[in-house]
């Protein structure tokens, strides 16, 4: 088995077989891959479309666990996997069409561990590809290369490795922001990469998905765990030579990425609405880091003016809790 295609399944009905549909219309021999379908505790009937989809196709398999969590069934799914390779995908999305043989090709063919591309933000479904079906690289080598020329994506569906890059790495489980973390440390352990400017994968934007429906209960814990991504970044950057002329392009990548974490969970929190005391403990940890995520010095804030005299507020404790304190009672920050 050269590949496979790992898709955690949440209560995903109106979209799986789309989704699946998407894969196996691609032109690559069903004989090489497998899709392994790992039903997430769903409360809708998206389990019954799992087993239709298996019965349906040799190649499909799929298993059902308690309610976990997206990082714990990706997991379960690389424990599953027999492939060569792993493809991770999100059960709404999809691949767009006469698009993934391109990757799926080259990746063997350059005996590569890691091959990136683009992705598409999609209000509809299944959408086709232009006729260029050249790739066109970005840059290339590795991953340590590729952090210092490439603006890196969060989410691993962006990607296709080589399973062995993944002993002793897996998904933060009963995190949220998991997917920069497993990123940022899979890039790490790269030796050789390409990343390739191509629009392979369709990301549906889904006005009922839950990043896009936040209650106070969700913004609580996506603000701690930005804090706790923070934290994992100051490892991350330990692992440098900072004195390597080709790292130090690394190590700013990574503190740029570090610091955009501290300053979105600071947003996060302003917009929960919790008390200044509450942030404190969290600002005295990533400011006694052995690479400090607070206060923010790298990140520029996208260069955006509004972002940029935030930043200048939340570096300053006294602007800070006085923020905190009048976004409680106005609600500026929604």
């Amino acid at each position: 088995m050269i590949l496979s295609i790992i898709i955690p399944v949440y209560n995903v009905s109106d979209f799986l077989e789309e989704c699946i549909e998407s894969i196996i219309t691609q032109d690559v021999d069903s004989e090489v891959y497998e899709i392994v379908l790992v039903n997430d505790g769903s409360t809708d009937n998206s389990e019954e479309v799992c087993r239709k989809l298996s019965d349906k196709c040799y190649n499909i398999k799929f298993i059902t666990q308690k309610n976990q969590g997206q990082s714990s069934a990706r997991n379960k799914g690389v424990s599953l996997a027999k492939g060569k390779y792993i493809y991770f995908i999100d059960s709404d999305d999809f691949l767009l069409k006469k698009s993934f043989s391109l990757i799926f090709n080259r990746i063997i063919k350059g005996d590569l561990d890691f091959i990136g591309f683009e992705y598409e933000r999609a209000k509809t479904r299944f959408k086709g590809l232009k006729d260029d079906l050249k790739l066109n690289l970005k840059c290339k080598g590795s991953g340590l290369n590729i952090l210092k020329e490439y603006n890196y994506n969060n989410g691993p569906c962006w990607y296709i490795i080589k399973k062995e890059l993944l002993n002793n790495l897996k998904f933060e489980e009963n995190r949220l922001c998991e997917d920069g973390l497993f990123t940022t440390e899979l890039l790490l352990k790269v030796q050789k990469g390409e990343i390739y400017s191509n629009k392979i994968y369709g990301y549906y934007v889904n006005p009922n998905s839950t990043v896009n429906n936040s209650n106070d209960k969700r913004l609580r814990k996506m603000n701690e765990d930005m804090f706790f991504a923070a934290t994992k970044f100051s490892q991350f950057i330990n692992k440098l030579n900072t004195e390597d002329k080709l790292n130090k392009g690394v190590f700013f990548r990574l503190k740029d990425r570090q610091e955009s974490y501290t300053f979105f969970a600071i947003v996060r929190f302003l917009k929960s609405r919790r008390r200044y005391k509450e942030v404190k403990p969290f600002l005295k940890e990533l400011k006694n880091l052995d690479y400090p995520a607070y206060p923010i010095k790298v990140f520029d804030g996208y260069k955006i003016k509004k972002n940029q005299l935030l930043i200048e507020l939340f570096n300053s404790k006294t602007c800070l809790y006085f923020m905190i304190k009048i976004n409680r009672i106005l609600k500026f920050i929604k």
